[in-house]
């Protein structure tokens, strides 16, 4: 059974006083403007499974939320993916869910320490100025235990197994008889076989370059290119990757794990590119990015756009690379 705190009720109305005075004019027993839950749904993990740690927020219509950030610094856990779900609306409030998928790499007992959730609320004393809020999401425990202590893996000691009778030396010497006379009939076997198999040589498979696996990737992304403002941001989470691992494989850092920022700072170290290209490539990761943090609406042309740009980006790399690279391999 999931393990689920809600906060709400007097503590939630007490934040709200102490951080947005505004507020405190609500009417007695009115309904909280915004409530946080937080939940795992594997409470009981073993070490490798996939945990999905979730933290969902009913707010009013007029709130603002800052999407929550869990870290990368995850106690007994590697992160592996988040996102969001389609937010949902009912009886004037809006429910959202942040879901963060982690891998369990130790055994112990963990636990999922409140993160804040910003909000911006508009003042009810002053009508269109908004205030700063924060909540706190409750602490969620977790156990990650063995894999060996699961299937009866005993923690004691064994008992001594019972004696076994020794083989006497002549019986020793045939067992050995035999076992060299098969080893020999399987290898007259074997080499019988390979003498009437017909050789065929098999060309090897040259694996692709990270070019032409960047432009294969993109081109499966553009076909399935929707309508739906859900799946397109889903999709942009993907060409951010797609385009991030490209960078990284082709010039050699981390770009998965960095910034824009960084990678543009990174980029303009690089001779081989110039102005316009890396220019295009730091348009590419903002544009991704405003969707992916900033959660920026985006239609399915515009989607179209950013994929076409990031692969004209990769041919004219692959490009710049074959003419650096050529004149090292007339030499």
């Amino acid at each position: 059974m999931d393990k689920t705190v809600r906060w709400g009720g007097m503590a939630l109305a007490w934040l709200v006083f102490a951080v947005a005075p505004g507020l405190a004019e609500t009417a007695p027993g009115a309904a909280a403007p915004i409530a946080v839950e937080a939940k795992v749904d594997k409470p009981n993990a073993t070490v490798g499974d996939i945990v999905v740690y979730s933290i969902t927020v009913h707010r009013d219509r007029d709130l603002e939320i800052v999407p929550p950030d869990l870290g990368k610094d995850v106690d007994g856990f590697e992160p592996v993916r988040n996102g969001t779900a389609k937010p949902r609306s009912r009886e004037g409030k809006i429910t959202e869910e942040y879901w963060f998928r982690l891998r369990a790499d130790r055994v112990g007992s963990f636990a999922f320490k409140p993160i804040p959730v910003h909000f911006k609320i508009p003042d009810a004393r002053e009508p269109g100025r908004k205030i700063d809020g924060r909540i706190l999401t409750p602490q969620v425990a977790a156990e990650v235990h063995s894999v060996l202590r699961l299937q009866g893996e005993p923690a004691d000691i064994r008992d001594i197994k019972p004696l076994v009778p020794a083989v006497t030396d002549r019986a020793r010497y045939f067992l050995y008889g035999l076992a060299v006379a098969a080893l020999c009939l399987l290898g007259f076997l074997a080499r019988q076989f390979v003498k009437k198999r017909p050789r065929k040589i098999q060309a090897m498979e040259r694996p692709p370059t990270p070019g032409e696996l960047a432009l294969r990737e993109l081109e499966a992304l553009q076909t399935r290119s929707p309508r739906e403002p859900d799946v397109l941001q889903e999709l942009h989470f993907e060409l951010s990757e797609i385009f991030r691992r490209y960078l990284g494989a082709r010039y050699g850092f981390p770009a998965l794990d960095w910034t824009a920022e960084e990678i543009g700072a990174r980029l303009r170290q690089l001779p081989e590119l110039d102005g316009p290209l890396r220019d295009q490539a730091r348009n590419i990761l903002d544009r991704a990015d405003k969707v992916k943090f900033a959660r920026v609406s985006v239609d399915r042309e515009a989607f179209t756009a950013t994929v076409l740009s990031a692969r004209r980006f990769v041919r004219s790399a692959e490009e710049t690379m074959q003419t650096i690279v050529s004149p090292a391999n007339r030499g």
